[in-house]
């Protein structure tokens, strides 16, 4: 399996200080993993058992360093994390090799493995099955590809990312562009309502800061996050991404009440809501 499929976690020099919070994590709950994995940032050293770092340099974006990454390593299949999904539950490593293998046997793209959006796996009963676990996602659902942790033919992702450097906020709104293009998606893709990589539900960084939900999340399951000097946000700043998250979801299901809720928001709440 190794020779088939990297696990990349896409970082950057500036997110440094939660590395080794993220790998304890994945030590705890995924210790037996027999695939090699690789952090990708620009320039700072690391060190941690099977962890290799592939510097990709100052000079690239997001899209440029996650490029550089896949052709690195060059394996068939890539699964990837970014540095602050961290892990939450056990990993089942079984599960993992008969997604490869079916992905291998039945031509599969892409497999969304932890959802992070919510809007696949929310409401089930909307979509279509392929199999048991594996929901078909439409090739015009926005964010139906996005920075959410997955397994990845290799030569699909390149020709998902394109030439371009651009940052992961612009790589999913190009994303989103091709979704509701003529053409839509292409390849055969699909998302596991089981969300195999556990990736924790709760945003732990958000805008820079850790949430202090997340924090209380992980020492319940004894689990101490250093939090060193990112520094935590405050109730208001929960209290803002909560709730603009909170209505995403909500104009995701019921666009119609865009005008509704916004008025809510920004004359009622006094938030300014954005899209």
């Amino acid at each position: 399996m190794e020779n088939k499929l990297s696990i990349l976690v896409l970082s950057c020099d500036e997110y440094c200080d939660i590395w080794n919070d993220f790998f304890s994590l994945r030590d705890t709950f995924w210790p037996n993993t027999d695939m090699k994995w690789y952090l990708v940032t620009e320039s700072i050293n690391f060190s941690h058992p099977n962890v290799e770092v592939i510097h990709t340099g100052k000079g690239l974006n997001w899209t440029g360093r996650l490029r550089h990454a896949v052709n690195y390593v060059n394996t068939k299949y890539i699964g990837w994390y970014l540095e602050d999904f961290f892990i939450t539950e056990k990993v089942d490593n079984s599960l993992i090799f008969q997604l490869v293998e079916k992905m291998d046997d039945e031509n599969i793209d892409y497999i969304n493995m932890s959802d992070v959006f919510y809007s696949l796996v929310k409401m089930p009963e909307k979509h279509e099955y392929y199999d048991k676990h594996l929901l078909i996602i439409p090739n015009h659902k926005k964010y139906g590809i996005s920075t959410a942790s997955a397994l990845w033919r290799g030569s699909y992702l390149l020709d998902i990312l394109g030439n371009d450097d651009k940052n992961a906020w612009e790589f999913e709104i190009d994303l989103c562009k091709k979704a509701i293009s003529k053409e839509g998606f292409s390849g055969r893709i699909f998302c596991d309502d089981r969300m195999p990589f556990n990736v924790t539900k709760i945003p732990v960084v958000i805008q820079g800061k850790y949430n202090p939900k997340a924090i209380e999340y992980f020492a319940r399951k004894g689990f101490r996050i250093h939090v060193g000097n990112r520094g935590l946000m405050s109730k208001k700043d929960v209290f803002v991404f909560e709730f603009n998250d909170a209505v995403r979801k909500i104009l995701r299901d019921y666009p119609h009440l865009s005008k509704v809720i916004k008025w809510l928001a920004q004359n009622i709440f006094r938030i300014k809501f954005f899209t």
